[in-house]
């Protein structure tokens, strides 16, 4: 939850524009309780942006705790 709050994940930095060809939006959705957010980068841009890329790692790494 830390994280989420350090990157305001629910805040879309993103501009709306029209896709190049071959490009793809990345997505990530919050829920907590009945409250929903949802953010998109530009898949070229993961690796700058940082801030999905972010919440994926921290997923996975919480995930493979057993």
């Amino acid at each position: 939850m830390t994280l989420l709050i350090k990157l305001a994940a629910w805040s879309q930095r993103t501009p709306e524009r029209q896709a190049r060809p071959d490009e793809s939006r990345a997505r990530l959705m919050i829920r907590i309780g009945t409250e929903r957010s949802e953010i998109w980068e530009w898949y070229n841009d993961l690796s700058e942006n940082q801030r999905i890329v972010q919440v994926r790692d921290r997923i996975r790494r919480l995930s493979s705790i057993e």
